[in-house]
């Protein structure tokens, strides 16, 4: 053999060496790969009841602007009739004759927290020069149409011309941008806020973000919507130029500028899941009985208390989930809200340090010292026509598609800026049998399922028939 044969054989030699080198490590790679995977899906699956109760410490600051955001059927107008009565504060942005005004509660002028109301002369005066178009519809809903007109269904009976403000909402919008900017140049942290705010999530049952994980529970529009919102906010101390602004006061008393960990958004979450079905059949029923509204109902989207929590925490806002069921077996709920969100009873955010009991909103225990009436409470007197089979059926199905919104709002968290105020003892124990994989749908199929129980046993009448054909 010659030489040069020998060398062809050495190098074909090295070469099936390091190909059986290459197709090892390929393998260890593939087989590590599939380990770290599955280890990483194991991780994924498990939920853990202490992360429900880890508080973020960047809720532990007192925030400026507070957003409440319902959904329907969820304490919203109690706490709304409570904040626009004790901490309602007329703010008028011009010079006019103010007919109607809104001072103070003695203790919660004490705190910095205000609900700013607008001048009906000012925002749905004809003559105004800050018309925005939308009606009077009382001091607590004084947001509901703003945030209908943000989520995207603003009812007609709260616009003057509604067609005319969908082409053009430049008006609308810049009045909340004034009627914000002028209590917060004051040196006032202000909470607002509708239960309409969960038409963020209206159309979630037709259109996702994607049909897998997270983007399963997104609404494509609820981002540029909440932008909207935002944008409504006073970011900085410079009045935008317009000459609307020319009779209004621009002293501002803010050391520094708004900040987005200065936010805070608030979603109630009503458990056992069915009492908030059954609560908001009760407002809208109408008279059907539970079967037959459930059939016949298109928009379920006030159930979906998580997903619409999940659009907010996706985009980096400090989002508070307060269990109801878990403030009503402390102190209460609006109590909940005024004390641990808002912070009223909190020294630091007081004029003073040494207030007697007797001055203060809320004590050391997060009880509330300012009385209120529950508002909004309704009873259907329509029969259910389900029975506890049913409805147990019903309940367990809107508790697995929670878990499965859950699992996505872990992360977040986990971030800093998600917390779960005062949640009960068995809040979420049926996550613990959840498996992300095999379990996790959409808010469509939810509703289907829904359905499909409802469809079970139906009844004989012909209001039903009609439904279900």
């Amino acid at each position: 053999m010659t030489s040069s044969a020998r060398t062809i054989v050495k190098i074909s030699g090295l070469i099936v060496v390091l190909l059986s080198v290459i197709q090892l490590i390929s393998f260890q790679s593939f087989i590590k790969k599939i380990y770290t995977s599955e280890e990483s899906k194991k991780s994924q699956l498990t939920f853990e009841s202490k992360s429900i109760n880890e508080a973020a410490s960047a809720f532990d600051v007192v925030p400026r602007v507070v957003i409440l955001a319902g959904p329907h059927k969820t304490g919203s107008t109690t706490i709304q009739s409570f904040l626009a009565t004790k901490a309602g504060l007329t703010v008028s942005l011009l010079p006019n004759k103010v007919t109607k005004t809104r001072k103070l509660h003695p203790k919660i002028e004490r705190t910095n927290w205000i609900w700013p109301i607008g001048v009906e002369e000012e925002y749905d005066g004809k003559n105004s020069s800050l018309a925005a178009g939308f009606r009077n519809i009382g001091d607590s809903k004084f947001y509901a149409p703003l945030m209908y007109f943000i989520g995207g269904i603003p009812p007609k009976t709260y616009f003057d011309n509604m067609k005319s403000t969908l082409k053009d909402p430049t008006k609308l919008y810049n009045y909340f941008r004034m009627f914000f900017r002028k209590p917060w140049q004051q040196g006032k942290n202000i909470v607002f806020g509708s239960e309409a705010t969960d038409t963020l999530v209206w159309n979630l049952e037709n259109k996702t973000a994607g049909t897998v994980g997270e983007a399963m529970h997104i609404a494509p529009e609820s981002s540029e919507r909440i932008d909207r919102l935002l944008d409504l906010l006073p970011w900085d101390n410079n009045i935008r130029n317009s000459s609307n602004f020319d009779n209004i006061e621009s002293s501002s008393l803010r050391p520094s500028s708004l900040r987005l960990q200065d936010i805070e958004v608030v979603i109630t979450y009503r458990t056992p899941r069915m009492s908030h079905l059954e609560s908001i059949w009760h407002q809208v029923g109408r008279g059907a009985t539970l079967r037959e509204w459930l059939l016949g109902e298109r928009d379920f989207f006030a159930i979906n208390s998580m997903a619409l929590a999940l659009q907010f925490a996706r985009k980096g806002i400090k989002t508070t989930i307060v269990h109801m069921q878990g403030a009503l077996e402390r102190e209460g709920f609006v109590a909940a809200i005024a004390c641990d969100v808002l912070k009223m009873g909190n020294s630091a955010n007081n004029s003073t340090s040494s207030d007697r009991e007797d001055q203060r909103v809320c004590d050391n225990e997060g009880k509330l010292h300012i009385p209120f009436e529950k508002q909004n409470v309704r009873k259907d007197k329509a029969p259910k026509d389900m029975d506890e089979q049913e409805l147990n059926e019903i309940n367990n199905a809107l508790e697995e598609y929670d878990c499965g919104v859950w699992f996505h709002l872990q992360k977040y968290q986990e971030k800093g800026n998600l917390r779960i105020l005062h949640p009960s003892k068995d809040l979420f124990t049926t996550c613990t049998n959840y498996s992300r994989v095999d379990d996790e749908f959409s808010f469509k199929d939810l509703v289907t399922r829904i359905r499909s129980i409802a469809r079970q046993h139906p009844s004989n009448n012909s209001s039903l028939s009609a439904l279900i054909t």
